[in-house]
């Protein structure tokens, strides 16, 4: 994301075959594994805000 702000380093745990895999795909797709997460963490996020 250019030209945004700086967030917050958060860590988090993650099996490695699954990590490598996400970083493969995202890499396939021109993004970052940050990208997909932030996205994957969104939806997660919206789909359960619909839910309440």
């Amino acid at each position: 994301m250019p030209n945004q702000p700086k967030t917050p380093i958060r860590g988090f745990r993650i099996p490695t075959d699954l990590y490598e895999a996400a970083q493969a795909a995202a890499q396939a797709e021109g993004r970052t594994i940050s990208d997909v997460v932030r996205e994957a963490l969104a939806a997660y996020v919206d789909r359960h805000r619909s839910d309440a």
